[in-house]
């Protein structure tokens, strides 16, 4: 999904080797120490890569050869990425996380636009009935056309 993964695959990496990175800066490279991730900038690494994770494990989904992907996992992605969105909005818009975390307000409008790029996608979908009918034509949906009965048609 858009570049999200390589962004979370690049924050994985530099998470996983945080301690060869600072000895680097710190010991070898004594030049670079003003490049190096204070400890606030590390835990928005890790924050970041909450934020992402979805994204990634639902584009693993799809790219997936041995899991069984289905044209009708789409509406459930789609559904998961909106309520994480959602979720992290709502988090991020609390007054008191924007005092204890300063950068919370620019992870708000990171949010947002990631947000509208979500429903730009999912509004390429709109026109197609694909989706559709394969929920109603895979014999293993029916939970699943429950789940959307209970989750929009009852509002």
């Amino acid at each position: 999904m858009v570049r999200w993964n390589s962004t979370y695959d690049m924050l994985e990496r530099a998470s996983y080797l945080r301690q060869p990175i600072e000895r680097y800066c710190f010991e070898l490279r004594k030049e670079l120490i003003d490049y190096n991730l204070t400890e606030d900038e590390w835990e928005e690494v890790e924050l970041l890569l909450l934020i992402l994770y979805p994204f990634k494990r639902c584009t693993m989904r799809f790219e997936s050869q041995m899991a069984k992907t289905e044209i009708d996992y789409v509406f459930f992605a789609y559904d998961t990425l909106y309520t994480h969105v959602d979720d992290i909005r709502d988090t991020f818009s609390n007054p008191l996380l924007q005092e204890s975390l300063p950068s919370a307000i620019y992870l708000l409008d990171a949010i947002m636009i990631m947000e509208e790029t979500l429903k730009k996608y999912y509004g390429r979908t709109a026109l197609l009935t694909v989706y559709r009918d394969a929920m109603i034509l895979n014999l293993d949906s029916s939970l699943q056309v429950k789940y959307i009965y209970k989750r929009f048609m009852r509002r």
